[in-house]
């Protein structure tokens, strides 16, 4: 059997990406990292890519019969509620069953694509594309956590609970439970999921673009496209006083991904930011027509998007001539947003323009 390199796929595509290489047995031969000038073939290594987990939804459902691609699309059916772009839009990986269900884990396709652009890059051909919220085991206890540092945050792992938050979240994140932080687990079961994966997310076809753009503007909007609804969902939850700590701990954890300074907000500051978004799918569908547009826009790329309590959509894009905001705004149009230019300025030889997005009437 050939050795395992597990490779550990940076937030950004610019940043080094660094690898372990395993034998058959999980003892580790070689420690070091990948950059894209540096990157070279190595066909005589087996690769498994760990992704970071921040934007991949992991759940367990209840299984079903059939097929491979029947069982996924069960459970994407499954998770409906929870999902806002449609089928033909995300990745699902489905994984072992265990005792709350068959382990699923989902992404935006565009992500999945930007992360294959990538390991063309470095030319890699991972045989499995795993989150890197699925490596530290599950705990014995049902009120016990484990948490660990990694690329997008920090690993939060419980006995239904695979997520990767914000470290000034963890204690919002898991209310009631008892948390232990162990990195030095987390380097040590990283030899066992290289050598035994337990899911795939890759596989997904690649489409034509321009690689590093798309792997910049999908990590940016892939959580907003595959979570936004769960938002608007839990807070009407909390709305109709449900105060469960697990509804508590959705809401926050997925509200962290728009709202830096969740973690000091009351649940009724909570419930009125997100009322306060825009009516629900407004998230997801000025995502989705933003990344439309930059698409078209040669040069163009996201900085920052979310949402701000009464003032819609905002977004920070960047481009290089100004002309190229009035196709911006044309592009926007097309789909059904209005945008508003707050300001625009140029900096080092590129133009800025902070964007507030709403819906045409």
């Amino acid at each position: 059997m050939k050795p395992t390199r597990l490779i550990l796929i940076p937030e950004r595509a610019t940043d080094p990406a660094p690898y372990r290489l395993f034998d058959s047995a999980g003892a580790l031969l070689e420690r070091g990292e990948i950059t894209l000038e540096t990157a070279r073939p190595r066909p005589e290594v087996r690769d498994v890519a760990l992704v970071p987990g921040s934007d991949v939804l992991v759940r367990w459902v209840e299984p079903a019969q059939g097929n491979a691609a029947q069982r996924r699309a069960a459970a994407l059916w499954a998770l409906r509620d929870e999902l806002a772009a449609p089928a033909d839009r995300l990745v699902a990986a489905l994984g072992p069953m265990q005792e709350d269900g068959q382990l699923i884990a989902v992404a935006a396709a565009s992500l999945v694509e930007a992360w294959g652009d990538y390991f063309e890059a470095l030319h890699l051909e991972p045989v499995a594309v795993v989150p890197n919220s699925l490596v530290l085991p599950r705990p014995d206890e049902p009120q016990a956590v484990l948490t660990a540092s990694a690329a997008g945050g920090v690993v939060a792992r419980g006995r239904a609970l695979a997520a990767v938050v914000q470290p000034d979240l963890v204690e919002t994140v898991t209310p009631g439970l008892a948390y232990t932080p162990a990195d030095d687990l987390f380097e040590a079961t990283l030899s066992g999921l290289a050598l035994n994966p337990p899911l795939n997310l890759g596989g997904q076809a690649k489409q034509a673009g321009e690689p590093l753009k798309r792997w910049s503007l999908a990590a940016g909007l892939a959580a907003a496209l595959v979570l936004s609804p769960m938002i608007v969902d839990l807070t009407q939850a909390l709305a109709f006083k449900s105060r469960t700590a697990e509804a508590r701990r959705e809401v926050r954890s997925t509200a962290a991904l728009i709202w830096a300074d969740v973690g000091q907000a009351s649940d009724a500051e909570l419930s009125r930011r997100i009322g306060a978004a825009r009516a629900p799918g407004d998230l997801a569908a000025g995502a989705a027509a933003l990344s439309a547009a930059i698409e078209r826009v040669p040069g163009a790329e996201l900085d920052a998007f979310g949402a701000e309590p009464g003032e819609g959509l905002n977004a920070v894009v960047t481009y290089p001539a100004f002309q190229d905001l009035d196709q911006l705004k044309s592009e926007l149009a097309t789909a059904g947003f209005v945008a508003d230019d707050l300001s625009t300025v140029e900096d080092e030889g590129r133009i800025v323009s902070d964007l507030r997005l709403e819906r045409q009437p």
